[in-house]
């Protein structure tokens, strides 16, 4: 809005820049001195001569008095976690590892699972919107009771500015080639088979039973022989006995 002088004179003015109600914008503090010196030309006119910050503009076309604002979003964080799942036993804290990848297959943090199953890699800050992809798998392990779940996730952030001073980040994961509601590896335990227990033997000693003739002759013959055997050691004895007293 255009001043009007009507009268000689030297005027001061001081111009600066209202605080700012949008967010993320920084207000200009400088502040611009102006001095006009009004004059009677003698021809029925007055005479404005102008200064800003004592530098004489009068006549000046130039843009002498300039604010800069700047616009700031402010730094956000991308934050990736996910469960595990195991059935079969109960999970232990720090039993399985999860690695995290960038796009272009640059492997970034491996965390352990705690002990709810729960796990949660380092916050990776944003200070631009953008799209940013992330891969993320389960180690495999040795245990040869686990079946490992091998499945790569894919983390799709989309990082927008809200125009406020700060971002949106949302996520998309995708498991395989479809849409998830977000990161589970689930692994399955199966307990090793049990050796079955060794049956013990009932059977009974064969011994000839009353009535069963089968192997009678076979029990006189051995009672023959032993007994025949021992009366040739006695006799044997006596005779070497009686040699030995007559000489």
């Amino acid at each position: 809005m255009p001043i009007t002088f009507e009268n000689e004179g030297t005027f001061y003015y001081v111009v600066v820049e209202d605080e700012l109600d949008e967010k993320g914008i920084t207000a200009d503090k400088n502040a611009y001195k102006i001095e006009v010196t009004v004059t009677d030309n003698h021809d029925g006119k007055l005479v404005a001569t102008i200064k800003v910050n004592g530098q004489d503009i009068t006549g000046s076309t130039a843009d002498t008095v300039k604010f800069h604002n700047t616009y700031t979003v402010a730094a956000t964080e991308i934050v990736i976690k996910g469960n595990k799942v195991l059935t079969g036993r109960e999970l232990k804290a720090g039993e399985f590892s999860f690695e995290l990848y960038d796009n272009e297959n640059v492997k970034i943090e491996t965390v352990k699972n705690s002990p709810d199953g729960s796990f949660e890699f380092t916050a990776i800050p944003i200070s631009e919107a953008g799209e940013y992809v992330y891969t993320i798998r389960e180690l495999g392990g040795s245990e040869k009771e686990i079946t490992y779940d091998d499945t790569v996730y894919t983390v799709r952030v989309d990082v927008t500015d809200n125009l406020d001073g700060t971002f949106k980040v949302k996520y998309t994961y995708i498991k395989g080639t479809e849409t998830a509601d977000g990161i589970i590896f689930t692994n399955v335990y199966t307990a090793p088979a049990l050796e079955p227990d060794p049956i013990p033997d009932t059977s009974e000693p064969d011994i000839p039973k009353t009535g069963d003739n089968s192997n009678i002759w076979l029990w006189f013959a051995l009672l023959f022989v032993s007994g025949t055997g021992l009366f040739g050691t006695t006799l044997y004895i006596k005779k070497r006995r009686e040699y030995l007293e007559e000489n």
